[in-house]
Formats: structure tokens, C-alpha cells, sequence
């Protein structure tokens, strides 16, 4: 606290003389931490730090084939009023709208900074045809995987969450090395997830709304892919007045070597502990696969959630994994059965005259003042084995 503090006095006093200082995000070695609680990461956003967040620069879908391609452009990623802005825009406005039927999208990059983030699903280079679009939408991804990763802490993120049909905002963790294997089973932390619709219902018996004044927290696990119980460990939070997209909301997690805990404003929303066994026996897998070995077993009890993650911030849009699923209501102006990707852009975007017009300015970003994290005693690990009671999660509900 006293680093942080005196950098900011520092900061004040060159402001005074007339001298412009820009502060970048403070990270902290843990092994230097005498005191606790040790701050071990914390960016106000007072100038977006490119050392600390890596921008993603793909158009691959990440398993949910999105209809964005994520850039380093200061149009979809800026700092404003001291709050990091990640921000949906067309690609015809870069380019124009016949790009997207003929263009080719090259993002193979020629430097380090600039190369291309993955090329899953051909991502680096995209060819627009007649029937099958270039990504329609340009947006902005970034992350810390180069820069600072961590295993343990009280993370807080204070964020005001987008306005706009079809908006897919995220703020998660991934494992930086995937010692289990690979997803899901060396794990993933979903802090927030939401989407931009406003008046967006399940038609479920409560009707319950999906749209922005809900928040899907949850974490993600299992031996492989596709067996992911999520469902067993994953909450939904919804707003009783206004929504997540009017004002600003923290998002917090409390994780220990024992548990993880999910907040919003303070308010507990989802508590996961495992004991010995863990997530093997939550999951049941023993039950359903004899010839599957348990990928956790020379882990924790906590395993996969018991090594180093990093951070990731995203703003995506549609998508035809069923986040934007065929029971909700209003409809989606696509059909998540009709296979390739570029087909269901196609569809999204020439229904461009139904979403275009709840897409108003500033009002699509993902807006983030602050992200902290933190070290307490509690998140200090020892070599004594944890016998608390697992705890069922399934499909929680929480009203703020």
C-alpha cells in the first residue's frame, strides 16, 4: 500500500509542475509480500498499459464462433474518463460493405506485436464469400498471459456492462500452463458474463430474464471435452431494478487454496468447495467413464483451480454455441442449426436494420474502472490437506 501510495504522490507532484505522468499497472511479486493484505496487481486505467494487456488480434471463435475478429485498434480499445473502454464496431466501417462478401481478412501480422493470436478455425486469415461473411463486427480482447498470472488471491473488478442487442461481454481466467490437459480440464473462471439485450427472457415458467440486468457466474471443468459440469458450478445473478449496463457493479472472487467464492457488490453469490476427491467425485465421473483416468489426481483438492491463471477481458458478439439459445425471446436473427459459421453472419448481418438501431455509441462498451488483486493469509498455501464438505452448485439463482 505505502508503493502504491507514493506512486501516486509522486504522480500528483509532477502533475503540479506542469509535467503530464501517465501511471501503468503496479504488479507485485508475491514472494516479496511482508504484510498482508498485499496488493499483488492494480490498474485504475489511468492510461492503457500495453506491457500489462496483450490484445488479442484473431478471428477465430474460441469454441463459440462468434461473429467478431478482435484487433489493436484505438477504436474498439481506449482509455476514457479512467476507465478501460472495449468496444464493438462494424468492419464495414474500416473497410467497406463489399469487404465482407470478397475482402480478405489478413492478420498474420509482420512483428512480434502485431503476429496473429490464433489461428483456430482459420482465424488468421479470413476470405469473404457471397454465402459466407468476413467477421461483420471488429472488437477488442486483451489479456495477461505474458505479464502477470497468479494462483490464489481476492480479485475485485469494477465494471459497467454494455447496452446493445446480441453483446456478448466477459470477464475470466484460463490456466496458464493446463497441467490437467486441455479444456476443460485444467479449468476456466468466469467472473461475469452477461449479454447487451435489454428485455431478453427465457421462456421458462418464470420467464426469466437473460439480457442486461443478468450475470452468469461459474467455473468450468471436467476430463475432457465435451464432458463440462458447469452446471454444478455456476450461479445466475439478476437485477430486481435497472440493470448491470446502468451504472457500475464490482465483481469480486475469493479464492483460496480450500474454495472459491463468486461476489457481486460484496453481496456472496456462489460458494465451491471440494473436498478430498474433488471435482472427480462432484462430477461423478467415475460413474460414467471406467476406462477415463482421473486428470486431477496428483493435484489438490481444489484441482484444476489450484495453479496459475491469467486474466482475460473480452467483448464479443452472437455466436452459436446456444449462449444466445433458440428459447429465449426476442428471437435471434440467426439459426445456430444451419452449420458454418460465415452462413450465420451472413444471416446476422443483413438483419443489421432490427440490432443496428439498440447499438448507441459508448453505450455498447464494456467499461472497466479498476482491477485489483489481492493477497491475503488465507490465500498463502500450506501442506495441510483440506477436508471440507463438497458443496452442489447446480443452476443457482440470486437476485440483487
Amino acid at each position: 500500500m505505502l508503493k502504491l501510495f507514493s506512486i501516486n504522490l509522486f504522480a500528483l507532484y509532477y502533475a503540479f509542475i506542469g509535467v503530464q505522468v501517465e501511471l501503468a499497472a503496479i504488479i507485485k511479486d508475491v514472494a516479496t509480500c511482508e504484510e498482508y493484505p498485499c496488493l499483488i496487481f492494480k490498474d485504475d486505467f489511468d492510461t492503457l498499459d500495453f506491457k500489462t494487456w496483450e490484445h488479442l488480434k484473431t478471428a477465430a471463435f474460441t469454441g463459440n464462433k462468434e461473429f467478431q475478429y478482435y484487433t489493436n485498434n484505438r477504436t474498439n480499445s481506449y482509455i476514457k474518463n479512467g476507465s478501460l473502454l472495449l468496444k464493438p464496431t462494424l468492419t464495414n466501417d474500416t473497410f467497406d460493405e463489399e469487404f465482407l462478401y470478397s475482402g480478405k481478412l489478413d492478420l498474420w501480422g509482420n512483428s512480434p506485436y502485431s503476429q496473429c493470436s490464433s489461428n483456430q478455425y482459420s482465424g488468421c486469415l479470413v476470405k469473404g464469400h457471397k454465402n459466407s461473411l468476413v467477421s461483420p463486427i471488429q472488437s477488442a480482447a486483451v489479456r495477461t498471459v505474458k505479464s502477470f498470472s497468479f494462483k490464489y488471491g481476492r480479485i475485485n473488478i469494477r465494471a459497467k456492462l454494455p447496452r446493445g442487442d446480441w453483446i456478448w461481454p466477459a470477464i475470466w481466467l484460463m490456466p496458464k500452463y493446463s497441467i490437467y490437459g486441455e479444456w476443460p480440464a485444467s479449468g476456466e473462471i468466469d467472473l461475469m458474463e452477461s449479454r447487451g439485450n435489454d428485455n431478453y427472457r427465457d421462456n421458462d415458467e418464470e420467464k426469466s430474464s437473460v439480457g442486461n440486468d443478468h450475470v452468469l457466474q461459474s467455473l468450468h471443468w471436467g476430463p475432457y471435452f465435451p464432458e463440462n459440469r458447469h452446471d454444478l458450478t455456476e450461479v445466475h445473478t439478476r437485477k430486481k431494478k435497472e440493470s448491470f449496463a446502468d451504472e457500475y457493479n464490482v465483481f469480486s472472487l475469493d479464492w483460496t487454496p480450500d474454495c472459491i467464492r463468486f461476489y457481486i457488490n460484496n453481496q456472496s453469490t456462489l460458494n465451491v468447495t471440494a473436498k478430498k476427491d474433488g471435482f472427480w467425485k462432484l462430477g461423478e465421473f467415475s460413474k460414467l467413464f471406467e476406462n477415463i483416468h482421473n486428470p486431477w489426481e496428483s493435484g489438490s483438492n481444489l484441482a484444476p483451480f489450484d495453479q496459475e491463471f491469467y486474466l482475460i477481458m473480452n467483448l464479443a458478439v452472437g455466436g452459436n454455441n446456444g449462449y444466445f439459445h433458440e428459447n429465449f425471446t426476442p428471437k435471434m436473427p440467426w439459426d445456430n442449426e444451419e452449420g458454418k459459421v460465415g452462413k450465420l453472419m451472413k444471416q446476422f448481418w443483413e438483419a443489421r436494420t432490427k440490432w443496428l438501431p439498440t447499438w448507441k455509441g459508448e453505450d455498447t462498451a464494456l467499461k472497466i474502472d479498476y482491477v485489483e488483486i489481492w493477497k491475503d493469509e488465507k490465500h498463502v498455501e500450506t501442506k495441510k490437506e483440506t477436508e471440507s464438505s463438497s458443496t452442489s452448485t447446480k443452476s443457482l439463482k440470486m437476485v440483487l
